[in-house]
């Protein structure tokens, strides 16, 4: 498995799994506006996968705007996927129990 299969593979489980599918046409708001049978699921891999390779070797990665409901996730998303690029399994610390 290539890069950009790895990426496809990830966008279909995400679309099947949990029914999130930003690559498909939508209003902005995560509204998709065209019937489900005529999504592509392909394409939208597809499409997905070329932008994040472009994100990634471009070292640039749009993660879009935030509410306040929602912002304090995406800082934790964030903060975590700038992380594993230099995550060893080896150095992480054990949980805390309280």
């Amino acid at each position: 498995m290539n890069s950009i299969e790895q990426i496809q593979a990830a966008y279909r489980r995400m679309a099947e799994g949990a029914r999130y599918r930003p690559a498909a046409p939508s209003d902005g708001f995560g509204n998709i506006t065209v019937p489900f049978e005529d999504l592509n699921l392909d394409e939208e891999a597809a499409k997905y996968a070329a932008r994040w390779m472009t994100e990634e070797d471009e070292g640039v990665f749009r993660l879009g705007c935030c509410d306040f409901s929602t912002r304090a996730a995406a800082i934790f998303a964030g903060g975590l996927s700038a992380s594993l690029p230099r995550f060893r399994w080896s150095l992480a610390m054990p949980p805390v129990r309280r």
